[in-house]
Order: C-alpha cells, then structure tokens, then sequence
C-alpha cells in the first residue's frame, strides 16, 4: 500500500505546476493515468537491457469451470497479463501457445476432437481465453495473472503497490500534465525523472531474484569441462 493519499498526489502535482489554478479536473485524470500506465508495465529499459517490472500485490488468480464443447473461459476481469493457466481437476499445468498456432489447428470444432485441455491461448478473442483441445467435459481451471488496480477515486485512497513507488507516480502525473500544458521542455524533465526513479528500484526490487539465482547457480567443481578441447 502506497504512502501518498490521492489528495497529496493532486496537491503534489500541482506544486510542480507552480500551484496553477483551474486544474481540479484534470489532476485526478493526471494522478490515475500515471497510477494505471506504471502498473501496465512489463518490461523497463535500464541501460542496453529490458528488465521485468513486477508488482506482487497486483498478482492475482481467478477459477473458473470449462463447458463441454466450449473452447474458451472467460478472461478474468480487470487483467492486465495472464501469466499461466492451471486445471485444477488434473494439478497440471497448461502451456501457452500463440494465436496463430492455435488457428492452424483443425478439427477445434468438431466433438471427436474434445479433449483434456493441454494448451491455453491469448489473443484470439476479447475477454476470452481460448484452450486447446476444446474441452470434453468441465474441467476447474485456475487464470492466474496481473489486475489492473483501482483508479484512486476518495480523497484518502492510496495506491494498491508499495510506498517505494509514490515518487514514480509522481514524476509520470507531473509528465502528463505538462504535456498537456504544451510545456515540453519540462515534461520530459519529468519523464526522465520518472524513469531514473524506476531504474534505481529496479535494482532493488529485482535484488531477491537476482539473489535466489547467485544461491543456487552450479558450483564450478561440479561443472564438466570434457567438451573443451
């Protein structure tokens, strides 16, 4: 849970606008679209390299039971990415395939062709998320993915991801307002504060992976070097 109310956000945005008035409509649009687009992120460029940008608190599951003949669930509401699909009734995982695989596959309508479903789809249809073979019977399947959050609407709201990313949300609100305010000079002053913000916690937030990986990377005595001539 983030730090800053909605009202220290508006207030906020609005010193960096040198407390222009008229701007009471505008600034929740400022506030929430930075909110929304930070959390819409996957990948950050630091340097030469994309890294994933992850919020935990946005990690979410969603169940839902398959329909005999139905090649598709429905996407849960509010996701953003679907990062895997699980059968509940089978505790096996199914794999991800593209859209254009799935449409070179034949016999997806015909009922001898219903099966366990192995595969699950993106893309091939809005709020849909297509599996493959189309089921046979009703299987529990388990979408786990990234919502999107709540815009901030109450005075009092805070944002659903940690404290840490407050001044992030800031710099990209002040971005888009100036933007709008045609002041680009000073826009991208702000983008570029935003992404320095996001790059330095990146190196924090990644830290635990970056860690777990070093812990269980493979002793060198253990490595066979024979292949080297």
């Amino acid at each position: 849970m983030g730090n800053y109310s909605f009202t220290n956000f508006k207030d906020y945005v609005k010193i960096t606008l040198g407390n222009r008035t008229g701007l009471g409509t505008y600034l929740p649009l400022w506030v929430n679209g930075a909110y929304v687009e930070l959390c819409s992120i996957n990948k950050f460029p630091v340097g030469r390299r994309l890294q994933n940008l992850t919020f935990p608190e946005l990690d979410t599951f969603d169940d839902s039971a398959t329909i005999d003949g139905t090649p598709y669930i429905a996407r849960p509401d509010r996701c953003l990415h679907i990062h895997t699909v699980w059968d509940m009734s089978n505790d096996s995982g199914l794999s991800e395939r593209p859209r254009n695989w799935y449409v070179e596959q034949t016999g997806r309508a015909t009922a001898s062709s219903e099966d366990e479903p192995s595969y699950w789809i993106p893309g091939v249809y809005p709020k849909r998320t297509y599996l493959y073979p189309t089921p046979d019977s009703a299987y529990n399947m388990r979408t786990y993915f990234r919502k999107r959050p709540s815009r901030l609407v109450n005075n009092g709201d805070t944002t659903a991801i940690g404290e840490e990313w407050d001044e992030a949300i800031l710099a990209l609100a002040s971005a888009k307002a100036h933007m709008w305010l045609r002041d680009f000079e000073n826009a991208k002053m702000w983008r570029s504060e935003f992404a320095s913000i996001v790059s330095s916690l990146l190196g924090m937030t990644n830290k635990e992976q970056q860690d777990v990986k070093h812990y269980f990377r493979p002793d060198p005595a253990y490595i066979d070097f024979s292949y080297r001539k």
